[in-house]
């Protein structure tokens, strides 16, 4: 029996199918601000817009899970980016990224609030 954790949460202790990953990359690249630049796009250039705008980005969602997936042979007690990167770079790499992170994040949080 697994104990409760938060890394059991993020991947149920390991007992995830390959369509929940699939799921969970698509969610993870849906940030509020693709969603809102998406409508933006729709607004400029009629429904064919978000299609073109979505194609674009599939490629990305492809390229992604392949990386993922040699992550998760290469480093498989990582959950997130910031573990991967701390186990190979160290710790002051791991401090500077999480500011990058945080960053990213306020700057998205940012441009949702905003609508631009």
């Amino acid at each position: 029996m697994l104990k409760n954790s938060l890394d059991t949460a993020f991947d149920a202790g390991g007992k995830v199918s390959v369509g929940l990953t699939a799921t969970t990359i698509v969610s993870q690249w849906t940030w509020a601000a693709t969603l809102l630049y998406s409508c933006v796009v729709a607004s400029k250039y009629g429904i064919s817009g978000p299609f073109w705008y979505a194609a674009g980005a599939t490629i990305q969602i492809l390229l992604f899970a392949m990386v993922s997936v040699q992550l998760k042979i290469r480093a498989p007690g990582a959950k997130t980016f910031l573990q991967v990167i701390r186990a190979r770079y160290g710790a002051t790499t791991h401090k500077v990224f999480v500011v990058y992170a945080l960053a990213t994040n306020i700057i998205v949080t940012a441009n949702s609030m905003t609508g631009r």
